[in-house]
């Protein structure tokens, strides 16, 4: 549609709308046109209604809080009613899937009931990830145990030892890897030995009579 502002031809044309890039929780996108308003919408792609359009005033947008793996429809139309042209027909619809959740490392990594050959170690794992590989080395010692829980304690470690600990994540039933967490340090107990021991000795005396 077309129409005389100002001397001037206006065209209220349909955007053509370009995925500029996305990952597991949003997608960005930016459109062609000089228009100072548009509307864009997204849907699930197992959803068969639109939900009401989002007002731009710009040429590029940002979805956000989206469902990692899940695949949408976007759309985008060119508000022209400024110019007494209503609105210019709703793009094509451009399909996007989101990426798949990343493997997070473990965070807050901490060790506790630290005693002479066993320590306690715990971490906050991120979604919904449930299988990791613990990492406990010094210079001369390395020792790897994969676990499906935790706190999880660490045994056999030697007396007054210091340790390094560390937390990778397995993901996709071992398809991929985190980083591993940052490292932490922790000392096993000294086995202090017995000081200040006294003894009383007893004097048994035998009386023989006469």
């Amino acid at each position: 549609d077309s129409v005389v502002v100002n001397g001037n031809t206006a065209i209220c044309n349909t955007p053509i709308v370009t995925v500029e890039d996305y990952s597991y929780g949003s997608i960005d996108i930016s459109w062609n046109g000089n228009g100072n308003a548009y509307e864009v919408a997204i849907k699930n792609i197992n959803t068969n209604q639109w939900p009401e359009p989002t007002v731009v005033n710009a040429n590029n947008y940002t979805f956000n809080n989206l469902l990692a793996a899940t695949t949408y429809h976007i759309r985008v139309r060119r508000d022209c009613r400024a110019d007494s042209l209503g609105y210019a027909d709703w793009s094509a619809v451009v399909t996007v899937t989101t990426d798949s959740l990343p493997c997070f490392a473990p965070v807050d990594l901490e060790v506790s009931e630290i005693g002479y050959g066993s320590a306690t170690i715990d971490w906050t794992a991120g979604e919904d990830e449930n299988q990791w590989i613990v990492n406990i080395f010094r210079t001369d010692y390395s020792f790897t145990d994969t676990v499906t829980s935790h706190p999880y304690t660490a045994e056999g470690l030697f007396a007054g030892m210091n340790y390094n600990v560390a937390v990778q994540t397995i993901c996709g039933n071992g398809a991929s890897y985190s980083d591993w967490s940052d490292t932490i340090s922790f000392t096993t107990n000294i086995c202090q030995p017995v000081s200040d021991v006294s003894a009383e000795v007893s004097e048994i005396f035998e009386s023989t009579g006469d």
